[in-house]
């Protein structure tokens, strides 16, 4: 997707994780919470690398510079 398709709405503006979960907070107020089964190298990764997170692509995407 690029992110002149996307709508400001759905902007990442935070990113929590737990011990089995990855959850966005969107600009709109919607949160999105998927399990790290989803992504094999977060499910993998230390509980610290997986805390080193970055938004990527004006909030449009999350990258990990620990893990990517």
């Amino acid at each position: 997707m690029n992110t002149s398709d996307a709508r400001l709405g759905e902007q990442i503006v935070d990113v929590h994780m737990d011990d089995k979960t990855l959850t966005a907070d969107l600009a709109d107020g919607r949160k999105i919470s998927v399990p790290f089964s989803s992504f094999p190298r977060l499910l993998l990764a230390t509980p610290a690398a997986r805390a080193n997170w970055r938004l990527a692509r004006g909030g449009f995407g999350i990258t990990w510079p620990d893990i990517d």
